[in-house]
C-alpha cells in the first residue's frame, strides 16, 4: 500500500512539474495592448489625473478681496430682507390656493352659484401665484447679483461646484444601491431555487451590482451636466468663463466617476475570482480526499 501511495504522488509530482505555467489572461491583455506605446494613453492619464486634482487638490483660483466680501454681504443682507416679502406672497398665495380647494364642492360644476365662486377663488390663486413668481425672480436676482460680487472663480463658485457634483453623485450611489436590492428580491423570488448554487447566487448578485452602479453613475454624470449651466449664469460671468468652468468641471466629474467604476470593477473581478478559485479548491480537495479514502480502504487479494 504504501509503494502505490509513493508511486501516485509522484507520479502527480511529475505530472506538476511537466505542466506549463498558467499566465493571468487579464494582465497578458493588457501587455499586448501595448497602451505604454501609444500618445493617446498618456493624454489620457494626464487628463485624469488633472480632472481629479481639479475635484480634490486644486485651490479656487480668483482669492476673495475683502471689498468683494463686503459687497457680497451686503447684497446678501439686501435678498434677506426682501426675503421677508416673498414669504409672504408666498403665504398668501397658499392661502388662495386652499381657498380654492374649499370652493370646490360636490357637483360644483353643475350649479351655478359654486362654479362662479369657484373661477373667482381660481383667478385670485392665479394672480398670487403670478405675484409669487416676479418676487422669486427678483430674490434670485438678488442672489446672483451678491454671487457676481465674488466671482464664478472664487472659492464660493469652485465650491458650490463641487457641492453640485457631489449631490449628483450622491444620487447616482442611491439609485445603484436601491436598483440593486430590487433586482436581488425579484430574481430571488422568480428563480428556481432548486436549480440555484450559492456560487452562482453570489457572481449573480456582483453583476447585478455592477450594472446598477454603473446606470447610476452615468446617470449622475448627464445630471451634473444638466444642472451645471443654472449655476454658472448665476454668477453673471462672461462667456468665455463659463466655457471654461464648464469644461474643468466636466472633466473633473468624469475622471471622478471613472476612477469609481475602475475601482468597481476591479474589486467586483477580484472578489469572483477569490470565489471561484476557493470554490474549485475546496471541490479538488474534497476529490483528492475521496479517492484517498477509496486507496486506503482494505481490498480483498
Amino acid at each position: 500500500m504504501e509503494d502505490t501511495d509513493a508511486g501516485t504522488e509522484g507520479h502527480a509530482l511529475t505530472e506538476h512539474r511537466g505542466r506549463p505555467r498558467r499566465r493571468n489572461a487579464v494582465i497578458e491583455v493588457f501587455r499586448g495592448l501595448k497602451l505604454h506605446r501609444k500618445p493617446f494613453f498618456y493624454v489620457f492619464a494626464a487628463l485624469w489625473l488633472f480632472g481629479l486634482a481639479s475635484m480634490f487638490i486644486f485651490p479656487a483660483p480668483v482669492p476673495i478681496t475683502e471689498q468683494a466680501l463686503a459687497n457680497y454681504e451686503a447684497k446678501l443682507d439686501e435678498a434677506a430682507r426682501y426675503s421677508k416679502q416673498h414669504a409672504d406672497s408666498t403665504q398668501a398665495w397658499y392661502d388662495a390656493l386652499q381657498e380654492l380647494r374649499d370652493a370646490k364642492t360636490w357637483f360644483w360644476r353643475f350649479r351655478a352659484e359654486p362654479r362662479q365662486m369657484v373661477l373667482d377663488k381660481k383667478a385670485k390663486e392665479r394672480g398670487a401665484y403670478a405675484v409669487v413668481r416676479e418676487h422669486d425672480r427678483h430674490l434670485e436676482s438678488l442672489i446672483s447679483a451678491a454671487k457676481a460680487e465674488l466671482g464664478l472663480w472664487s472659492e464660493l463658485g469652485v465650491s458650490e461646484g463641487r457641492q453640485l457634483f457631489w449631490k449628483s453623485f450622491q444620487a447616482g450611489k442611491v439609485f445603484g444601491r436601491r436598483q440593486t436590492i430590487w433586482d436581488t428580491a425579484f430574481n430571488l423570488l422568480s428563480s428556481n431555487q432548486a436549480d440555484r448554487n450559492l456560487l452562482t447566487a453570489f457572481v449573480q448578485l456582483i453583476c447585478t451590482a455592477i450594472v446598477n452602479f454603473t446606470a447610476g453613475m452615468l446617470s449622475s454624470v448627464f445630471i451634473f451636466i444638466f444642472q451645471l449651466p443654472w449655476l454658472l449664469m448665476s454668477y453673471q460671468a462672461s462667456l468665455p468663463s463659463m466655457i471654461a468652468f464648464f469644461a474643468l468641471a466636466t472633466l473633473g466629474c468624469i475622471s471622478v466617476i471613472c476612477s469609481y467604476l475602475l475601482g468597481l470593477y476591479l474589486a467586483g473581478a477580484t472578489a469572483i475570482y477569490a470565489t471561484v478559485s476557493l470554490t474549485g479548491q475546496s471541490r479538488r480537495l474534497e476529490a483528492g480526499l475521496g479517492s484517498r479514502a477509496y486507496l486506503e480502504r482494505p481490498h480483498a487479494e
